[in-house]
């Protein structure tokens, strides 16, 4: 399932997530819109997609490989405002 959707379904907020996760909610909110080129880099990026997942009680591998398969980001750091459709992260 994907993360906006499983979050609006338990009724939580980004301020919920933001809260319980630390991670702040312009990061959360560009996961969601997969704005990833506003994240800090790639390993928080991973790491910020692993622990929203978690928090929601989503398997958070699937949404890694979905993140990786899409190649947002080049050797040299983040394309810039980077935005595809993705059935697991919007």
């Amino acid at each position: 399932m994907i993360l906006a959707e499983e979050r609006t379904r338990q009724e939580k907020t980004i301020k919920d997530v933001e809260r319980a996760t630390r991670i702040r909610g312009k990061y959360l909110q560009a996961i969601e819109e997969e704005n990833f080129g506003i994240l800090p880099g790639r390993a928080y990026t991973i790491a910020f997609i692993r622990s929203y997942a978690s928090f929601l009680g989503l398997d958070s591998d699937p949404l890694v490989k979905e993140f990786e398969v899409k190649d947002l980001f080049s050797e040299g750091g983040h394309k810039s405002s980077v935005k595809q459709e993705s059935s697991l992260l919007v």
